[in-house]
């Protein structure tokens, strides 16, 4: 859950997901800023022109009552009622006794004081708003004019139009926002996997292009330009490494010959007899060694192509047990074997130089008990080699199977940092992989084979 939170905070935090919610807001905000004025100034205008055209009517029929008197005054109102030049004007002439002398109006508006009044705006059954003015006349009679505003109704829609817009504008922004999310996180997912391509080893692998020349491009140009750089580098390092190799196994084979005969010369004393064996084993680690790095220059170069045999695993396994039990024993460790059946296409001596390897480096640097487990998964074959000695610092277990690297702290009882990366290149080779993890106590290396099928 706590993980699930972080995630989340750490997204919304995220610029993209940032300009996506920030988008809409801003759009909504610049369109209420732009819209909200238009709206109150055709409002403000309508609500002028009904005013006016009022105080027009008012001002005619004013002349005619205080020139012709109250009969014209009816007469002016039922002719304009007869013939509006406006149809939403609303007449109203009352007698001293309430009753209805002239007009389009059947009674009094009960919103409406029956006194004079300046300007009135009172809202009717119908949904339509009524203003006007109120005249008190001659006898106590009085004169309505109004105008049935289509303001209320205006206004409403006005307000519609702009919720309409700002939603609209929301909408399309956000749609905009999440496309652009999905399409931004679609090409980083896409560079992310070549990443991890080439974080397994595959060197060969370059982040893709879109061809637009964004920034993403202009990025991804110089992480391509920086991984070929290192590819050199690497390429050069394992060449000289691979020539070095090539080149010393031959004067170090003489020498190894010189000293066995030196070895078997019988003037030797028998001090003297053991620092030459001591030295002919170091020589034979040498030549090990040199032979491992030769082995896999041939392997990540590509001209070492596995033969296509069908392996069974558990049974190459298991001599690969019987072959290393003794040297276990002669340590203090014992080997135990938990070998199911399964089977592999590849070629049967770099299996089994895996199978050594591994076995070789769980005897060296192990203790106790070293667990030997081949599982058939189905889709493959999971092998675990698992020893119980101090195990490695977890800082170090990304450099494990690089070539030359040895963990002083914890792995100081020889090896030249071959066998791990050896094992990982036939591994590969084979279409598997291989990780270290560690299992506290000690360190557990996990190999996965595709199966024969």
């Amino acid at each position: 859950m706590a993980r699930g939170t972080a995630l989340a905070w750490r997204r919304i935090r995220s610029p993209v997901y940032l300009l996506t919610w920030c988008l809409p807001l801003a759009a909504a905000a610049v369109l209420a800023l732009a819209l909200w004025p238009v709206y109150r100034e055709s409002v403000t205008d309508l609500n002028k022109q009904v005013r006016e055209a009022i105080a027009e009517e008012i001002q005619g029929l004013d002349e005619h009552y205080h020139e012709k008197g109250i009969d014209a005054l009816k007469e002016t109102i039922d002719l304009r009622v007869r013939a509006p030049a406006d149809p939403d004007a609303a007449y109203l002439l009352l007698d001293a006794d309430g009753s209805v002398l002239a007009g389009n109006l059947k009674r009094w508006p009960s919103a409406v004081p029956k006194e004079e009044r300046p300007w009135f705006s009172v809202l009717q059954a119908d949904g339509e708003t009524l203003e006007g003015r109120v005249f008190e006349l001659y006898d106590n009679r009085l004169l309505l004019v109004g105008r049935r505003s289509p303001l209320r109704r205006i206004d409403q829609h006005l307000r519609t139009q702009l919720w309409s817009a700002t939603i609209f504008g929301l909408i399309a922004c956000g749609a905009i926002g999440i496309t652009a999310i999905l399409l931004f996180r679609w090409r980083i997912s896409k560079m992310a996997t070549r990443v991890d391509s080439i974080e397994s080893g595959d060197l060969s692998q370059r982040l893709p292009l879109s061809g637009t020349g964004d920034e993403l491009d202009e990025l991804a140009r110089r992480f391509n330009s920086a991984f070929d750089r290192i590819a050199t580098l690497i390429d050069g390092t394992r060449h000289i490494s691979s020539a070095i190799a090539h080149d010393m196994r031959r004067p170090v084979a003489s020498l190894r010959n010189e000293l066995d005969e030196l070895s078997r010369d019988s003037r030797l004393d028998a001090a003297s007899r053991e620092r030459v064996n001591q030295a002919l084993e170091r020589i034979d680690e040498m030549l090990a060694t040199f032979s491992a790095l030769l082995r896999l220059a041939r392997i990540e170069a590509g001209s070492f192509g596995p033969r296509r045999d069908q392996i069974d695993l558990r049974a190459l396994w298991q001599d690969a047990v019987d072959l290393y039990e003794a040297v276990a024993v002669e340590r203090g460790m014992h080997i135990v074997p938990h070998l199911e059946r399964a089977t592999v296409t590849g070629d049967r001596d770099l299996l089994f130089q895996v199978a050594q390897n591994l076995l070789e480096n769980a005897v060296r640097h192990g203790g106790g008990e070293i667990q030997v487990e081949l599982r058939n998964g189905g889709a493959g074959a999971q092998l675990t080699v698992r020893d119980h000695g101090s195990g490695v610092p977890s800082e170090t277990l990304p450099h494990l199977f690089e070539r030359f690297y040895r963990v002083d702290t914890a792995r100081t009882s020889g090896g030249f940092g071959i066998g791990l990366a050896l094992v990982k290149a036939i591994v590969e080779l084979h279409g598997g992989r291989v990780r270290a993890r560690n299992a506290e106590p000690g360190l557990a290396v996990e190999v996965e084979l595709p199966s024969a099928a």
